[in-house]
């Protein structure tokens, strides 16, 4: 008869329990430091990311003014020359501050009476909001413009998403617009669902792109490789820079501009020129 023949490491630990199950242990253990660690840095970033913002929204003068509408407060800011035409400006998705975004064409059009009008979500807005629907966005619009002691009609310059808002504002108050420019606009077609698809940084509700947000790590983004989010042009302060840095670091997914869903425009019944 042939013979089995043990090594010694095997004698050794024959029959003594759960000897087999030990390297288990030690993995569950090993995975178990690196989740603890994992979840203390995570818990570590999140309370620095909401002092640092604290610090940064206290620090840093408020551009424009809030003005009440349904829902909240919109930030709103006017420069140029007040009593010529008014060209309101809207921005498009995920601008985090729309105003500071369009300084370099604001300071152009001196000889307008330029509004830029805040949606929520953005800049200096409450970061709550109803359903974020056309309808609702086009009527806040005027709620947040009657505030002001603006002439009519209006000139609307809406940008990618904002395009859409200035053609279903212009139908609906067709009487308050003289016209409607589009700065590279979306348009209420196949385009809009595209758009209407992409927006939202979730999955199956879970609001994602907040989550990385609130944890910090925009922010570390932001610090590490500021070109990243720095606007392409030269034509920035230094201050509006660092403003946008900072708007960036703590507006980019927020439940107003992420969590909400958008429905398609109505057809349109007026045309704009």
């Amino acid at each position: 008869m042939s013979q089995v023949t043990r090594k010694p490491s095997q004698l050794a630990t024959e029959g003594i329990p759960g000897e087999r199950f030990r390297p288990f242990r030690r993995t569950r253990k090993v995975i178990g430091a690196i989740a603890l660690t994992a979840l203390g840095i995570t818990l570590a970033s999140t309370a620095a990311n909401a002092v640092l913002e604290q610090q940064e929204r206290s620090s840093t003068a408020p551009y424009g003014h809030l003005v009440e509408v349904a829902g909240g407060a919109l930030n709103v800011v006017r420069a140029g020359t007040k009593g010529g035409q008014p060209l309101v400006l809207l921005s498009g998705f995920s601008t985090v501050a729309p105003a500071l975004d369009f300084s370099p064409l604001i300071r152009q059009l001196d000889d307008y009476d330029v509004i830029v009008v805040e949606g929520f979500g953005y800049g200096y807005s409450d970061m709550s909001a109803r359903e974020r629907t056309v309808e609702n966005i086009s009527t806040e619009l005027p709620e947040a413009l009657s505030s002001l002691d603006i002439k009519e009609p209006y000139v609307l310059a809406g940008h990618s998403l904002g395009g859409l808002y200035t053609l279903d504002y212009a139908n609906r108050y067709p009487s308050e617009v003289s016209a409607v420019i589009g700065i590279d606009s979306s348009v209420p077609t196949a385009q809009f669902e595209k758009e209407a698809a992409a927006n939202g940084g979730g999955i199956g509700g879970i609001n994602i792109t907040g989550i990385v947000s609130t944890i910090g790590l925009v922010r570390t983004l932001v610090w590490v490789a500021p070109s990243v989010v720095d606007p392409k042009s030269d034509d920035y302060t230094p201050s509006e820079i660092e403003c946008m840095r900072h708007m960036t670091s703590g507006n980019f997914g927020n439940a107003a501009v992420t969590t909400k869903p958008l429905t398609s425009p109505a057809t349109p019944r007026h045309s704009a020129t």
